[in-house]
């Protein structure tokens, strides 16, 4: 599990897969820290909830995005799939 400062940047990658705490908050964090440490369902969930957020930046879903971005930008009728169909002009 991870603790993050909770600045709008890195709550936007890592969304509930980790605790926040407020930037340069010692305190936060050492009670963060210890809170996780006592807490090991919660660990565990944050683990969870972080090995399915990672797959938002898998290789495979930048490459789908980046296509479902060109294919909107192109058309669907220019896409390869198009062609082979006879779609494409």
């Amino acid at each position: 599990p991870c603790i993050v400062s909770d600045i709008p940047e890195i709550v936007e990658t890592v969304g509930e897969a980790a605790v926040r705490v407020l930037p340069r908050d010692e305190g936060a964090l050492a009670v963060a820290l210890q809170e996780l440490r006592k807490d090991p369902a919660r660990r565990a969930r944050l683990g969870t909830a972080a090995q399915q957020a990672v797959q938002r930046f898998s290789i495979t879903a930048a490459a789908q995005s980046y296509s479902s971005v060109y294919q909107e930008i192109l058309g669907t009728r220019h896409t390869p799939a198009a062609r082979e169909r006879g779609e494409a002009k």
